[in-house]
C-alpha cells in the first residue's frame, strides 16, 4: 500500500506495504553509495573470516524485490552484520514474486524486476563476489535488467557464464524456487527478515538486527555480540477495543518494535476495568493507542523520534497517530456525543456500497482495481450490483493547488478519473474508463481509453480535468479522505461503515460477504454493538 504523507508509524511500516512505484533518485544514490562501500568491505571480510570455536551459525534470511527502494537499506544493514559476524551468521537472499500456472514469472515492479531478481540469483550461484555484484546493480535499481554485464566485469566474474544463466533455463529455475521459498515463508513485503528461522519484525538498523541475531545463538556467542548489548526496557500498554473490527493493535505494535530497542508490550481492552481506567487516566482520544511509562526516556533515539507525536497527560504519554476509533461513541447513546457523528460506527448502514480510496498511479491501487473488476463481474452474473465509489488521496485544495505522492502526473490522472465519474455516472460506466487508464502504460495507449469506440469523449473529460469543475471535485475528494484519516492506497470501506485493506479478489469478496447477504456467502458479521 502506498502512503501519502507518511506519519511516524506509517513510515516505520512502509515495507508492510508491498513495495512502491517510485522513489527519490538522490536518496537511492546515497543508499547505493553506502551499500557499495559496505558490501566491498563485507566481501573481503566474509572470505577471510572463519567460524569461531563452539559457535553454531545463526541464519539471517532476507526476502526482497530487486527494484524495491526499501530493500537497499535492508541490504546495507544485513551486509554490515555479515562484516561484523563473518561466518558466524549465514546470510541468504531470496526474492518475492509469483510463478504463474503457465510458467511465467511476475513481480510487483514488472519484468525488469524479474530480470534483476534472476541476475542476482545467478550472481549468488556463480560469482564469488556476489555481494559486490548486487551493490553494483543497486547503484541504479531502475536498470537491474540491463546492468548484469557491466557489474559482472566490475567484480571479475565470467560474463558468458552469467549471461547463460540469466538468459537460459537455469536463471528461471533459480527464481521459480526462490519465489516458492518466499511463498512458503509467507514473505510478501519487501523487505522481510527471518532470524534463526523466525520472522523478525523489529528495527532494521544494524544494531537492532545485531541484537536479534545475538539473542538467537544457542550456546556460545561470537565476539561480535559484545557490540550489541541488550537495550533499555520500555514498557508499552496497547489499549484497544474488542468492538472495533479494524483497530489492528498488532500493526501498531509491529511499528513500535521497529523504533524501540527493547520493548515489552501488553494489551488492554477498553471493556475491562484496567483498560477503561488507563484510557480515562491518559485521556486517550482514539484507539488503538500506545501508552508509555517513564522508561521511554532511557531509549534516547526512540524517545527523540516519538516525542513530537506524543500526547502527555500526567505521568502518561500516549500515541494514537492514525487511530479513528472512539470507544465512547459505541457506548449506549454514544453517537449523540459531539464529534461521534463522523465515526464510521455511527454512520447508517449502506448495503452493497463499496468505497475505494486510491492514488491513481499507485501500483497497488491498480491491482486492487483489477480485483474489484473481477468481483463485480462475478456478482453481476448473480444479478448483484455494487454501489462503487472511488475517492482520491492527496494534499491541497482548489485554492492552494494539489499534491500527491507520485507527483503532478498522478494529480492530473486523479482529475481525469474523477471527471469521468462526474460525466459518466450511470451504472458506474466511468469504471470502464478507470480500468482502461489504470492498465495503460504510456500516454499513447491511454489516449485510446477515450475514443468513439469506447464511448468516452476525451474533450469532455479534459475540459473538466483542466478546469474549475475538476478542481472542485478533487478538492472534495481529498477532503473526504482526510476527514476519515485515510492515507494509504488502496483503502476500502464497505457498507459505509467497515474499513479494510487488501488488493486481491478473495479479500474483497470476503469483506463484502462479512457485511452483506450475497449468493454463496456465509451469514454476514453483525455490526459492533454497545455494551
Amino acid at each position: 500500500m502506498a502512503q501519502l504523507r507518511p506519519g511516524l508509524l506509517s513510515a516505520a511500516r512502509m515495507s508492510d506495504v508491498r513495495g512502491t512505484s517510485s522513489f527519490s533518485a538522490a536518496r537511492a544514490s546515497v543508499l547505493a553509495s553506502v551499500l557499495a562501500l559496505v558490501v566491498a568491505l563485507v566481501s573481503h571480510a566474509a572470505r577471510a573470516a572463519s567460524p569461531e570455536p563452539g559457535v553454531k551459525p545463526v541464519s539471517l534470511d532476507l526476502f526482497v524485490m530487486s527494484q524495491c527502494p526499501f530493500a537497499l537499506g535492508a541490504d546495507a544493514s544485513v551486509r554490515e552484520l555479515a562484516l561484523k559476524f563473518g561466518s558466524n551468521v549465514d546470510v541468504r537472499l531470496d526474492y518475492i514474486g509469483q510463478a504463474k500456472a503457465d510458467g511465467m514469472l511476475a513481480s510487483m515492479h514488472g519484468q525488469a524486476e524479474v530480470q534483476g531478481d534472476i541476475a542476482q540469483l545467478c550472481a549468488q550461484k556463480h560469482l564469488a563476489r556476489w555481494h559486490d555484484f548486487i551493490a553494483c546493480q543497486n547503484e541504479d535499481p531502475a536498470e537491474v535488467a540491463l546492468s548484469h554485464g557491466a557489474c559482472t566485469e566490475r567484480v571479475g566474474g565470467s560474463v558468458q557464464r552469467m549471461r547463460t544463466c540469466i538468459e537460459g533455463p537455469e536463471g528461471k529455475a533459480l527464481l521459480t524456487e526462490s519465489f516458492k521459498r518466499a511463498a512458503l515463508r509467507g514473505a510478501s513485503g519487501s523487505p522481510t527478515f527471518f532470524v534463526a528461522g523466525e520472522r523478525y519484525e523489529g528495527g532494521r538498523r544494524t544494531a537492532d538486527l545485531g541484537r536479534a541475531v545475538c539473542a538467537a545463538y544457542v550456546g556460545p556467542k561470537p565476539r561480535a555480540c559484545a557490540e550489541f548489548p541488550e537495550g533499555p526496557r520500555v514498557d508499552v500498554a496497547i489499549v484497544t477495543d474488542a468492538r472495533c473490527p479494524d483497530c489492528s493493535p498488532g500493526r501498531l505494535e509491529r511499528a513500535l518494535r521497529r523504533l524501540l530497542v527493547n520493548p515489552r508490550f501488553r494489551r488492554l481492552d477498553y471493556g475491562t476495568p484496567e483498560g477503561k481506567k488507563l484510557h480515562d487516566a491518559a485521556k486517550l482520544a482514539r484507539l488503538p493507542a500506545a501508552v508509555f511509562g517513564s522508561g521511554l526516556d532511557a531509549d534516547k533515539l526512540a524517545a527523540e523520534t516519538l516525542t513530537p507525536f506524543l500526547r502527555a497527560e500526567g505521568p502518561w504519554r500516549s500515541l494514537d497517530e492514525g487511530a479513528t476509533w472512539d470507544p465512547r461513541c459505541v457506548d449506549p447513546g454514544g453517537c449523540k456525543l459531539a464529534g461521534c457523528d463522523k465515526l464510521l460506527a455511527c454512520r447508517p448502514e449502506a448495503p452493497l456500497r463499496v468505497e475505494l480510496f486510491v492514488m491513481s498511479q499507485c501500483p497497488y491501487a491498480v491491482r486492487a482495481l483489477d480485483s474489484l473488476h473481477e468481483v463485480m463481474t462475478e456478482l453481476r452474473h448473480k444479478d448483484v450490483t455494487l454501489d462503487v465509489r472511488v475517492h482520491y488521496i492527496g494534499d491541497g485544495d482548489e485554492t492552494k493547488g494539489f499534491g500527491s505522492l507520485h507527483g503532478k502526473p498522478e494529480v492530473d490522472e486523479d482529475l481525469r478519473w474523477i471527471c469521468a465519474a462526474a460525466h459518466y455516472p450511470k451504472k458506474a460506466r466511468y469504471l470502464d474508463y478507470v480500468w482502461c487508464r489504470a492498465d495503460a502504460i504510456d500516454e499513447a495507449a491511454r489516449a485510446a481509453c477515450a475514443s468513439p469506440t469506447t464511448g468516452f469523449d476525451a474533450a469532455v473529460i479534459e475540459a473538466c480535468a483542466t478546469g474549475d469543475e475538476g478542481k472542485r471535485l478533487l478538492s472534495r475528494s481529498f477532503a473526504y479522505s482526510d476527514e476519515l484519516g485515510i492515507g494509504g492506497s488502496p483503502s476500502w470501506i464497505v457498507n459505509g461503515r467497515y474499513p479494510f485493506t487488501g488488493i486481491d479478489r478473495d479479500t474483497i469478496r470476503r469483506e463484502l460477504c462479512r457485511r452483506n447477504k450475497l449468493p454463496g456467502c456465509p451469514a454476514p458479521t453483525p455490526a459492533p454493538t454497545a455494551r
